[in-house]
C-alpha cells in the first residue's frame, strides 16, 4: 500500500512537470537515488557478511541517498536534490579515492556519472562546474601518484563488492543515457509533429485567406455596377425634384439618400482596393505631373464639404514627379479629408511641398484633435479607427491604409507626427523626377 502511495506521489511529480526533457531529468533523478541507495544496501550487507564489520560510511551514504528520494517525492524541487545527489557522488568518489585503496577504475565511473547527472540535469554552468570540481583534482592525484611511481592499478580490489559496483556504475550511465535521449527523441518527434500540423493549419489559413480576398473582390466589384447605377439615378431624380414644385418637399430626402450612396460608394472602392492590394493586382499608369497642380485639384473637388477651412499651399520647388496621377489624388484627398473630418472646429489647413534629396515630401497639416501616442504606431493597419466606439468619426479605417500600400507600390514612403488635442502631420515622399 505504501509502494502505491509512493509511485502514485512519483507520477504526479510527473505529470506536474510539463516539459518531456524536465520528465526525463527527474526520472534519472530517481533512479539514480534509488540505484545507489540499493548498491548501499548490497554493499553494506557484503561488508557485515564478510568482514564481521558495519560500515558508517556505507551507512551514511545509504541514508543520504534515502533522504534524497523521500524529499523529492515529498515536494523538494528536483533541482536542489540534483545538488543534493550529486555532492554525495562527489564524496562517495573523494573517500574511495583517498580513504579506501584508490579505487580509480570505479573513481572513474562515478565521475562520469556526475558529469552526466550535472550536464542532463541541472544544465551548462552547473555541468561544467561540478565537471572541474571533480575531474581537475582526479587528474592532479593521478599526476601525484605518477610522480611517486606508484603502481595504482595493484590498489584495485579483487573482492565481489568491486564487481558489484563496476557492474552497478556501467548500468547507471547506460539508464541515464537511455533516458536523456529518449525523451529528447520524443520531444524532436514532437516538436516535427507540431510544425506539421502548423504548416497544415497555416496552408488551410492561406487558402482560406485567398478565398476570402477573392470573394471580397468579387462581391465589391458587382456591388459597383448597381451602386454606380443608383447614384445616377438619384441624383436626376433630384434635379427633376427641384423643378416641380409639387415634389419639392422630397429634396431633403433626396439629398439625404445620394449622400449616403455616395459615402457607400467609397466604402465599396476602397473595399475593392483592398483586394487590389492583397492579391497583387494593384496597377499603376505612371505619367509626369506637377504635384501642386494635382493638390490644387484635390482642395477644389473637397472644398464643397469643407466650407469655412482655408487651405494653403507652399510650393518652394518644382514638384514635378513620376507616378500614377489618379492614385496620387486618391491619397491626398484622403489625407485632405481627414484633416476636415478631424477637426471639428473649422481652422486652417496648410499643404506643403519640399525637396528632401532626391525625393519630393507632401505634408498635411491640420489643427484637429490629434492621435494618442499609443495609437501611431498602427494608424496605417488595415480596418484600424482611432476611436473604435465613436458615431462620430465614421469609415471602417481602410483609407489610410490603402494611402500607404499607393505609396509602397510607387517606392515612396509615408508617415504620421501627432501631438493629441494639437493637431496633426500626414506626409508622404515620392521619387522626384529630374527634368
Amino acid at each position: 500500500m505504501m509502494g502505491k502511495s509512493l509511485f502514485s506521489r512519483y507520477e504526479y511529480i510527473l505529470n506536474k512537470e510539463g516539459e518531456i526533457l524536465n520528465k526525463a531529468r527527474i526520472r534519472i533523478l530517481v533512479q539514480g537515488l534509488l540505484s545507489f541507495f540499493l548498491l548501499g544496501v548490497v554493499l553494506l550487507t557484503l561488508t557485515i557478511i564478510r568482514q564481521h564489520v558495519f560500515s558508517i560510511r556505507i551507512f551514511v551514504l545509504l541514508s543520504i541517498f534515502a533522504s534524497g528520494l523521500i524529499l523529492l517525492l515529498g515536494g523538494v524541487s528536483w533541482r536542489i536534490i540534483t545538488h543534493f545527489f550529486i555532492f554525495a557522488v562527489s564524496y562517495l568518489i573523494w573517500s574511495n579515492l583517498i580513504l579506501y585503496n584508490l579505487y580509480f577504475l570505479v573513481a572513474i565511473q562515478y565521475i562520469l556519472i556526475v558529469v552526466t547527472c550535472s550536464y542532463y540535469i541541472l544544465g551548462v554552468r552547473w555541468g561544467l562546474l561540478y565537471s572541474i570540481l571533480n575531474i581537475v583534482p582526479f587528474v592532479l592525484l593521478i599526476l601525484h601518484y605518477i610522480q611517486k611511481e606508484t603502481n595504482f592499478l595493484e590498489q584495485v580490489s579483487n573482492g565481489p563488492s568491486f564487481g558489484i559496483v563496476l557492474v552497478f556504475n556501467f548500468t547507471l550511465l547506460i539508464v541515464i543515457h537511455y533516458y536523456f535521449f529518449k525523451a529528447f527523441r520524443e520531444s524532436s518527434d514532437k516538436e516535427k509533429a507540431l510544425l506539421a500540423n502548423l504548416e497544415k493549419s497555416l496552408g488551410s489559413l492561406q487558402l482560406l485567406m485567398e478565398k476570402k480576398d477573392e470573394f471580397l473582390g468579387l462581391a465589391t466589384h458587382e456591388l459597383k455596377t448597381p451602386i454606380t447605377s443608383m447614384k445616377a439615378s438619384l441624383q436626376s431624380l433630384q434635379k427633376m425634384v427641384s423643378k416641380n414644385d409639387v415634389l419639392k418637399d422630397a429634396l431633403p430626402l433626396l439629398t439625404i439618400a445620394n449622400r449616403q450612396v455616395v459615402k457607400l460608394s467609397a466604402i465599396v472602392s476602397d473595399l475593392v482596393d483592398v483586394s487590389k492590394t492583397q492579391s497583387g493586382k494593384l496597377e499603376l499608369n505612371k505619367s509626369i505631373f506637377p504635384l501642386a497642380t494635382a493638390i490644387a485639384d484635390c482642395i477644389t473637388e473637397i472644398e464643397h464639404q469643407a466650407k469655412g477651412y482655408q487651405f494653403i499651399i507652399e510650393d518652394g520647388v518644382d514638384s514635378t514627379v513620376l507616378a500614377d496621377k489618379t492614385r496620387i489624388e486618391q491619397v491626398i484627398i484622403n489625407l485632405l479629408t481627414n484633416a476636415v473630418k478631424y477637426s471639428p472646429v473649422k481652422r486652417l489647413i496648410n499643404v506643403s511641398i519640399e525637396l528632401k534629396g532626391t525625393d519630393i515630401k507632401v505634408s498635411v497639416k491640420d489643427q484637429g484633435i490629434g492621435i494618442p501616442e499609443d495609437k501611431l504606431p498602427f494608424i496605417f493597419d488595415r480596418f484600424f479607427r482611432v476611436h473604435e466606439s465613436s458615431q462620430v468619426f465614421s469609415g471602417l479605417g481602410l483609407g489610410l491604409f490603402i494611402c500607404a500600400e499607393i505609396i509602397s507600390q510607387h517606392n515612396g514612403e509615408i508617415g504620421v507626427e501627432s501631438i493629441e488635442g494639437e493637431g496633426s502631420v500626414f506626409w508622404f515622399s515620392l521619387p522626384a523626377k529630374i527634368t
